[in-house]
């Protein structure tokens, strides 16, 4: 999954998961590898794994075991995450309310990116993700 595409999933969720937390994980740590995902068979829930050096022969991180609670918990920040701001925006009645984040940007100078989530710490990853990306190129 590349950052657009996981920017584009944490935008539409209406919550954090722990799925998305294992590809906020792998997108940091196993840049442009696959995730593999394990169906149940010996455990009571879906796994994701990736290796970070796709030459060597071994199944990789259990990224459910190492990812952080990055997209329900504040505190679970992206190596470099510098959020100044983050509030929540006015909806038309009958919508949910949003959160928007805006991340300062990594190394200083660095672009300046926004997070648009349904909720505060999606919309602070999103930011983030955003900005790591500006840096990547």
């Amino acid at each position: 999954m590349t950052i657009d595409e996981l920017v584009s999933s944490l935008e539409a969720a209406t919550e954090g998961s722990r799925e998305l937390d294992a590809y906020i994980w792998a997108a940091i740590h196993c840049p442009g590898q696959p995730v593999r995902v394990v169906e149940p068979a010996t455990w009571k829930e879906r796994r994701y794994f990736c290796n970070p050096d796709a030459a060597m022969d071994w199944i990789g991180y259990d990224l459910l075991n190492v990812a952080k609670h990055y997209t329900t918990s504040l505190d679970a920040a992206l190596p470099g995450e510098s959020i100044e701001m983050a509030s929540i925006q006015r909806s038309q009645p009958g919508q949910p309310s949003k959160w928007a984040a805006l991340d300062s940007g990594w190394p200083k100078n660095a672009k300046r990116e926004v997070g648009i989530g349904y909720t505060e710490a999606l919309a602070r990853r999103i930011a983030a993700l955003k900005a790591r990306k500006e840096i990547q190129k």
